[in-house]
């Protein structure tokens, strides 16, 4: 019995680890939300430009914090490129007010869209702060990734460069 639960639990440790990887490659669902402004977003329409970069986030999330400015030093660097970066806030409906000075203070100029039922997130089976999906332009997800440690930025920004300039389009 005891070798069981050691299994499961490695099977599970590994899972968490590794789940980016094992489900990249999928199809990015479909999402239509809008801002804290009201104006609507549709991840088709954003693909049409070039690769997408989804991040899911909430003003409570201390990691999220510490990651948005490379997002917008990102969206900044990128987006002539193509490159749409846009964030997904798992707040809910009645935080806009704390989250419209969150933006603020970061000076954050990328779209924040508003997932007021989490029906997104619980459709890309996003259970932990900061998650990110890298889509490419054809709607493949690319890369998905958990969390944020110090350097994370760096290997985000590698997938996007690989994304936006080694690919095969001649």
């Amino acid at each position: 019995m005891h070798q069981v639960i050691n299994r499961v639990l490695i099977f599970s440790i590994a899972l968490f680890i590794f789940d980016g990887e094992l489900f990249s490659q999928e199809k990015a669902r479909r999402i239509q939300l809008s801002d804290i402004a009201g104006n609507r977003y549709d991840l088709e329409r954003l693909l049409e430009k070039g690769p997408v970069l989804l991040d899911f986030w909430a003003t409570w999330c201390n990691p999220c914090k510490e990651y948005f400015p490379h997002l917008e030093r990102m969206h900044n660097k990128y987006e002539d490129n193509g490159l749409s970066i846009i964030g997904i806030n798992e707040d809910g409906p009645r935080n806009k007010r704390k989250i419209r000075s969150f933006l603020r203070s970061l000076n954050i100029s990328f779209p924040i869209l508003i997932d007021e039922t989490a029906e997104v997130m619980s459709d890309y089976g996003v259970y932990s702060l900061p998650t990110w999906f890298l889509i490419a332009k054809d709607g493949s997800i690319i890369k998905i990734h958990k969390g944020y440690i110090r350097g994370d930025e760096i290997l985000l920004e590698n997938e996007i460069r690989s994304l936006l300039f080694d690919s095969d389009d001649s």
